[in-house]
């Protein structure tokens, strides 16, 4: 099961097909749910905030907001990446929330954000801490990074096969041993949350 530990964050990664994917995740979390949640989605440039507006429009029980840099992230809150600027969680605040950084450092693997830089961040910081799910999306990234979250005791699911719009970046994680659980879209949120009951936030 893998559930040794309370976890502090969720972080989701994802590209092609991924909103509609995420945002199906997201409206069955809802804004209660304990942990904040950080998001890097591939993007165009000048796209994200019309991303966020998006959001707003079709999942408006969880509230999602483009990160900015310093920022401490709130449980049931999401923090999606800026279009073009890598987003990491760089500490913990004294109340165990997780610090955010943007920057402006060299692309990875031509991208962006990447998501790589998210979840090897996490794991880093937030070690058997980290829950993060992969979703939808061509290439790799995120592969690497899922493979450090569990190297760390994290735990990581990604996106069947049967759902994804493309299955390139859950694929290469399932290579790479990196998939703690390979879940059907529509069975994450439910996951999610049974792994997250022992935070104490749910009665």
């Amino acid at each position: 099961t893998g559930e040794s530990s309370s976890y502090k964050v969720l972080c989701l990664g994802a590209s092609t097909g991924g909103p509609t994917a995420v945002k199906e995740v997201l409206s069955n979390l809802g804004h209660h749910f304990p942990l904040p949640i950080v998001y890097v989605q591939h993007l165009d440039v000048g796209a994200d905030q019309k991303m966020v507006e998006w959001f707003d429009e079709t999942c408006s029980n969880i509230k999602v907001q483009l990160a900015k840099d310093g920022e401490i992230a709130k449980p049931g809150h999401v923090y999606m990446a800026q279009a073009d600027r890598h987003l990491v969680i760089d500490s913990i605040s004294s109340n165990g929330n997780p610090i955010l950084s943007l920057s402006d450092e060299p692309e990875e693997r031509f991208l962006r954000p990447a998501v790589n830089k998210l979840f090897r961040s996490a794991a880093k910081v937030y070690k058997n801490e980290c829950l993060a799910v992969l979703m939808t999306g061509m290439g790799r990234d995120g592969a690497d990074g899922c493979q450090m979250i569990v190297e760390n005791g994290g735990y990581t699911i990604v996106e069947d096969k049967s759902t994804c719009a493309v299955f390139g970046m859950p694929a290469a994680a399932i290579e790479q041993n990196a998939a703690k659980e390979i879940l059907p879209r529509d069975k994450i949120a439910k996951r999610i949350l049974a792994l997250t009951e022992k935070n104490g936030v749910w009665n």
